[in-house]
């Protein structure tokens, strides 16, 4: 008998990398909140000092290991610049919308504020086939991405934790507005030269829209997000 080698998935392997990374990198915070590290005494600061070094290396580490993955495998049908509607009508559309969206949740998380936060790729690719299952046939776009909203809400795609004292807005939020952002910014038209400025400019549009999303994805009223898609992709 021949057995074929296990070759495990590349997205959990990813997963798995960013996960391990998620955790040293909280760790490094607490170690810093502990207490200062000016007021330790010097044998024990010194020791602090070196361990959230090699804490900082390790992800490091983690960090390259996962983007070499990563160039390894992302499809050639995902890009920053690929339109929702293409993910959608891919038989394979999960897994480079998930890649994509990954990169992009970044971006928003950051722009949103959180300091800290941990997105799933694995939890991203399992919303699109969610939301797969449950399309009617012809579904627009704009319908698709407010029930795939809701399958991100609901796997916890993102999870911010600590946010900056620059915004007023809950940790919660931030996982609804993120998620909305991106998927706004996939629904308009984008090129390789602004794909990045249009992302900035639909976690603003999410910003000043905050009160709408965040009634609709509380109440689930698909129909209003699909609105809010609808009307406001044309602007991003």
């Amino acid at each position: 008998m021949n057995l074929m080698p296990i070759r495990p998935d590349p997205t959990t392997l990813r997963e798995v990398l960013r996960g391990v990374r998620h955790v040293l990198r909280s760790g490094r915070k607490s170690l810093q909140d502990v207490g200062a590290m000016e007021n330790l005494p010097e044998p024990a600061a010194r020791l602090a000092r070196t361990l959230i070094g090699d804490v900082d290396d390790l992800a490091r580490g983690l960090d390259g290991m996962a983007s070499r993955i990563a160039g390894k495998v992302i499809p050639s049908n995902g890009s920053p610049v690929t339109p929702f509607a293409e993910f959608n009508a891919h038989p394979q559309g999960d897994a480079p919308f998930a890649v994509v969206a990954y990169e992009a949740l970044k971006k928003a998380v950051r722009h949103l504020h959180a300091r800290n936060a941990f997105i799933s790729e694995a939890a991203a690719r399992a919303a699109f086939q969610r939301m797969r299952q449950s399309a009617a046939p012809g579904q627009p776009a704009e319908a698709s991405a407010a029930v795939l909203l809701l399958a991100m809400l609901d796997l916890r795609v993102v999870r911010a934790e600590t946010l900056t004292a620059e915004t007023r807005l809950k940790a919660a939020d931030v996982d609804v507005l993120a998620s909305f952002s991106v998927l706004l910014w996939l629904l308009a038209d984008r090129s390789d030269a602004d794909h990045d400025m249009a992302l900035l400019s639909a976690c603003e549009l999410s910003q000043a829209l905050a009160d709408g999303i965040l009634q609709a994805s509380a109440s689930r009223d698909v129909d209003a997000l699909r609105r809010l898609f609808e009307r406001y992709a044309v602007n991003v």
